[in-house]
């Protein structure tokens, strides 16, 4: 994680467990100047992951992301404008499970086209 140096935002998609948790993790373990936000589709479990971060003494900051409600990607976009000025790096770590795998992969591509469409017009 060297390679991310100077103060930066970095937002991490999906965040609240798993890879995406442990990515949050290692980024804030990384000590850079800069701010790191988890999102997460649910706002318990999202907060419930940045105190659990907080506790080990890392600083980090939750903002709600659905990827597959557009709306919820705009209200993320015009946070991020308003009160950062853009971002300079985004892990998109979605996941979603559905039974039928043509299904997931059309909420894959759709989830990528949410990001697209809102959130790559913020790049630094």
């Amino acid at each position: 994680l060297s390679f991310w140096a100077g103060r930066q935002l970095k937002l991490v998609t999906g965040a609240n467990k798993g890879i995406g948790f442990a990515i949050v993790r290692e980024l804030c373990k990384a000590k850079f100047t800069g701010d790191v936000i988890l999102t997460a589709r649910n706002e318990k479990l999202g907060n419930e992951a940045v105190k659990m971060l907080k506790s080990e003494g890392f600083e980090v900051a939750y903002h709600r992301l659905d990827l597959c409600d557009q709306g919820s990607a705009k209200q993320l976009s015009n946070f991020l404008q308003k009160t950062y000025g853009g971002l300079d790096v985004l892990i998109n770590n979605p996941l979603l499970f559905w039974r039928n795998m043509l299904c997931n992969y059309c909420i894959f591509v759709a989830s990528s086209n949410v990001i697209t469409d809102n959130l790559s017009i913020l790049a630094n």
